[in-house]
């Protein structure tokens, strides 16, 4: 069953399956709400449901608490609509830069490379290109659980067909000891989704930017150098 959901301030409701979380119905629809780890644990997406029923799923009561439930919040990536619905975002959040809507894709493994200890590069070859800010992430399906892990794109948008990752081992990882460092191999297929986050240089500044990061923490820092030099800066 499919419901509407509108937005506090937005004049177009749009639709949202009951299956669904609203924050990704939203975003398929190019319809922005305030979100960033789209995991339920950093809080960002919580809205104000303003009218209707929503199912809450399973929320960390760290990040939306019994309380704030029963006063009408939710988590957004959670969230699914039981009826049409009104919300409104608590975060006073918006969209300074491009608006990119998220898509399903498919696509072909192409290099996997050990870099580091413990850290592999994945690039995947996709079918259709994706378009996306630098900084974004995306989710990879893991085959045969039907979950998403997410992994910021360490290339810039301009290689919109040709998305590097940087992947850490996890010990008892799904995603990881379980199939990028067990099985995976090039010439292999893989599904993703994205699009996701709001972490990126959404405008242009003449002052420098210092940018920190560790790890496989540096991926979405190094898309952002890499299209602000050949951009000059431009988002």
């Amino acid at each position: 069953m499919t419901h509407t959901v509108t937005v506090a301030g937005q004049e177009q409701p749009f639709p949202a399956p009951a299956d669904r979380p609203i924050l990704e119905s939203a975003l398929r629809e190019n319809r922005w709400l305030p979100h960033a780890c789209s995991q339920g644990t950093c809080g960002t997406c919580k809205i104000r449901v303003l009218a209707g029923e929503v199912e809450h799923g399973q929320p960390d009561e760290a990040v939306l608490s019994a309380d704030e439930r029963a006063a009408g919040l939710a988590l957004a990536c959670q969230a699914s609509p039981r009826t049409d619905v009104t919300v409104a975002p608590v975060a006073d959040v918006g969209p300074e830069g491009p608006r990119h809507p998220l898509r399903d894709h498919s696509g072909t493994v192409v290099e996997l490379a050990d870099i580091a200890r413990h850290t592999r590069r994945l690039v995947v070859e996709l079918d259709e290109p994706m378009e996306f800010s630098a900084g974004q992430y995306a989710e990879l399906i893991v085959p045969g659980a039907g979950v998403g892990r997410q992994y910021s794109m360490a290339n810039p948008p301009s290689e919109a067909r040709t998305l590097e990752f940087h992947v850490k081992w996890v010990e008892g990882g799904l995603a990881t000891d379980g199939w990028i460092f067990a099985g995976l191999r090039p010439g292999d297929r893989i599904e993703l989704r994205g699009p996701l986050g709001q972490f990126a240089m959404l405008r242009a500044q003449e002052e420098p930017a210092i940018l920190i990061g560790g790890g496989t923490g540096l991926a979405p820092l190094k898309a952002i150098v890499r299209h602000a030099l050949a951009n000059d800066r431009v988002p």
